[in-house]
């Protein structure tokens, strides 16, 4: 009825026989975990229990049990049956007793996009000027959702237009008028209306038709001419204007067009962007670098039908 060693003995006319019995515990034939599956969001919590019994299906109290998880990346496990969702997935669960296991499958998800918000309600710019828009999505508890992509749309690109960085984009007033930027994350969006006025007189693109433009390191970088000129920034098969080249400033991932590089047109912070020069004189910095004057965004440049 218990373990432990006990003598049985049996007496008769003064004899007396005995034999010493020595009872163990059932061992454990399997181990029960529930739930057996589970679905969480991540970041959510849930306690698993186990239940280890015997060949005959009786519970086997004072067990001890260990868990363990299939994937940590996924889904972590306490000793006391406590899991944690860490990232999209599937996991199995395991509580072992006795050298039998029992599990459970756990389904991570992300948690769905109940809102997406602009750091601006409205935007007023003149040709020329830049704003950072950020994105931020939400859960339906108010949480922000952090690496969800983000699409980004603008109703007119020839008012505003710019450059996208995964939540972030740096937008341009191209020319006067209005436009709506809208950023959209699994389904829900959040538009800003962007009116922009004019600059002033004297044209931009007229002010640096025909310069020249360096890298502040020295680097040559192509000229502002028209898109058939070989040199041209215009030109997105040309050295200095594709996409793909070391020396264009419209390549994202070098050093003089990505958002992080201090050469770089497109860095916000840039310290050291690139220069347009005409007649051996400096004309403005080639940045979307606000604190940065006199300057002339990429993005109105872009824009010019220079001859």
């Amino acid at each position: 009825i218990a373990p432990g060693t006990v003598t049985i003995s049996a007496t008769s006319e003064g004899r007396t026989g005995a034999l010493v019995l020595t009872v163990q515990p059932p061992a454990p034939a399997s181990v029960v975990v529930t739930p057996g599956s589970l679905s969480l969001l991540v970041g959510g919590s849930a306690a698993l229990s186990a239940s280890v019994r015997d060949a005959g299906g009786n519970t086997l109290p004072g067990e001890r049990v260990t868990w363990t998880t299939s994937n940590p990346a996924v889904v972590t496990a306490q000793q006391n049956g406590t899991i944690t969702a860490t990232g999209t997935g599937v996991a199995t669960i395991s509580a072992t007793a006795g050298g039998r296991t029992g599990s459970a499958v756990i389904t991570v998800q992300n948690a769905p996009v109940a809102s997406v918000s602009l750091n601006f309600s409205g935007i007023n710019l003149l040709v020329g000027d830049v704003r950072l828009l950020v994105a931020t999505a939400r859960d339906a508890a108010g949480n922000v959702l952090t690496g969800r992509p983000v699409a980004w749309n603008t109703s007119n690109s020839t008012v505003v237009n710019g450059q996208v960085f995964g939540d972030t984009a740096i937008i341009t007033g191209v020319s006067t008028g209005s436009a709506t930027v809208t950023a959209t994350v699994e389904g829900r969006s959040a538009s800003v209306l962007v009116v922009v006025a004019p600059a002033g007189p004297v044209s931009v693109c007229t002010l640096i038709a025909g310069a020249l433009l360096f890298g502040d390191d020295g680097q040559y970088l192509g000229r502002f001419t028209n898109r058939f000129d070989s040199q041209s920034v215009l030109n997105e098969f040309g050295t200095y204007g594709s996409r793909f080249s070391s020396t264009s400033t419209n390549n994202e991932f070098g050093t003089y067009g990505s958002n992080f590089s201090s050469l770089s047109a497109w860095n916000p912070f840039a310290s050291r962007p690139p220069l347009i020069v005409r007649n051996g004189q400096f004309v403005a910095y080639y940045t979307v670098n606000t604190a940065r004057t006199p300057r002339v965004s990429p993005a109105v440049a872009l824009s010019c039908n220079f001859p």
